[in-house]
């Protein structure tokens, strides 16, 4: 009798650009690496995510605030945190710089609507 072992593959999303913004494609990603237990696989993603913000211009991700994020980040400042949403994108890019921190790239992360990276539970064996 062979037992089946699970693993959680990370893959990358792919995103395509169409002149105006990026999105993601339908294929799945890349597979990056693959891991025992989800815990290990969720603390890759925020890692890799947090890597991801790095030198990105956020506002080339959606038309609007909300195709990006699906709550403000808390890092803002409470009231910045009430107005995100009236904003357009381009605002979004001062969020990121050198001089963020990684605490205020994991809020960041956090709040994203848009996944870099995703976790696929499967079973082997």
């Amino acid at each position: 009798m062979t037992t089946k072992k699970t693993l959680f593959i990370v893959t990358e999303t792919e995103f395509s650009y169409n002149d105006e913004v990026y999105s993601a494609e339908g294929s799945g990603g890349t597979p990056l690496q693959a891991f025992h237990t989800q815990d290990e696989a969720e603390k890759f993603v925020k890692k890799q995510t947090i890597k991801w913000l790095t030198g990105i211009e956020l506002a080339g991700y959606g038309y609007a605030v909300e195709d990006i994020f699906h709550k403000a980040p808390s890092c803002l400042s409470q009231e910045l945190q009430n107005t995100f949403f009236d904003g357009d994108t381009w605002g979004l890019d001062e969020l990121l710089s050198d001089k963020t921190s990684k605490a205020d790239r994991e809020s960041i992360a956090d709040a994203m609507r848009i996944k870099p990276y995703a976790i696929h539970k499967v079973s082997v064996g």
